[in-house]
């Protein structure tokens, strides 16, 4: 008989252990049969051998091993069992020996195929207004077991972004896989300033912790990574790039009504108040300013054309206009250099 009536062994071992005990001794040798047969979930195909095994008991022994094969594949599967009787040779049946109970038992296989996590990519991205960036690991393997893997985010040196609160939160996170999950997901959280910066980086660390059946569990080939954080900006209409800071173009430099103002004070400057050449000169800037630009050539001639104008040459008044018409162009119609001339 058998000496249980289940054997547990692992896809890896490539074997089984049986053991056969007998109850009393024999003057001669006999011989029994272990029979494999597909009565559970195991394949005899891909899972195990369905080749019987023979146990010879020679005098005076009561106890028998024998191995069953059992294979290793690349599936990803679950417990699976199969059935193994207990048979008796034509010289043990002619001896008088019996077969007694358990003559049946089931064999279960662990399938602990090498379990590999890593990071999903080795560049992750977010965006600093998020406030965390998702990080994906994937698993190569299955366990029957849920086991959990660590990601450790840490500052590269000489550091980018700041850990320990300042850019982002440096705590470890854990990843659990359940049964039959090949895909977790952790969130680092990322902390929002009031800093225009660069795009700033950091790493992460893949680490395995103990718990049932990681023995089987190892870091796959990515098991480091870095996260690349956008910078969120507070300034509305900035758009923030490595080194440097740019001001998107409007559609218009100077709007129609402001060449109209300008048009209007220069008009209103009385030829006695302003020397001829001048007044050519601010004519010839202005006309040269389409309703929808105000070029920087053009800035620059108004520049010249008001500082020639000596303060004897222009009235007061005619002064104030022209400052006031300068003035009311704003900054979304004038570029800054023009609105300063």
């Amino acid at each position: 008989m058998f000496n249980d009536s289940t054997y547990c062994g692992a896809e890896e071992d490539g074997v089984i252990i049986v053991t056969i005990v007998a109850t009393g001794v024999a003057s001669v040798p006999y011989t029994v049969v272990v029979t494999p047969s597909e009565s559970g979930s195991a394949s005899e195909v891909f899972d195990y051998s369905n080749e019987t095994v023979e146990a010879i008991f020679i005098p005076g022994e009561t106890v028998k091993t024998v191995f069953v094969a059992i294979n290793a594949d690349c599936l990803r599967e679950g417990l699976e069992f199969f059935n193994l009787t207990l048979f008796l040779s034509a010289d043990a049946l002619a001896l008088g020996v019996t077969i007694g109970d358990p003559s049946e038992a089931v064999v279960e296989i662990e399938d602990r195929d090498v379990i590999e996590v890593e990071f999903q990519q080795s560049l992750f991205a977010g965006e600093e207004k998020s406030g965390s960036v998702e990080v994906t690991l994937v698993a190569s393997g299955f366990s029957q077991w849920p086991y959990s893997v660590v990601v450790v985010p840490r500052e590269f040196e000489p550091p980018s972004a700041i850990g320990g609160g300042v850019d982002f939160v440096s705590d470890d996170l854990v990843a659990t896989f359940n049964p039959g999950e090949d895909e977790a997901t952790v969130f680092v959280p990322l902390i929002r300033d009031e800093i225009i910066e660069d795009n700033e980086i950091f790493g992460l660390i893949l680490r395995v912790i103990g718990g049932q059946g990681m023995q089987h569990v190892k870091p796959g080939p990515i098991n480091s990574a870095a996260v690349s954080i956008r910078d969120a900006g507070v300034i509305p209409g900035v758009l923030v790039m490595p080194s440097s800071v740019v001001v998107p173009a409007l559609s218009s430099s100077t709007s129609s009504s402001a060449s109209s103002t300008l048009s209007s004070a220069l008009s209103s400057t009385p030829s006695s108040s302003m020397s001829s050449s001048a007044s050519s000169t601010l004519s010839s800037a202005l006309s040269s300013t389409t309703s929808s630009t105000l070029s920087s050539s053009a800035s620059s001639t108004l520049s010249s054309a008001l500082s020639s104008t000596p303060s004897s040459s222009m009235s007061s008044s005619a002064s104030s206009t022209l400052s006031s018409a300068l003035s009311s162009t704003t900054s979304s119609t004038l570029s800054s250099s023009a609105s300063s001339t």
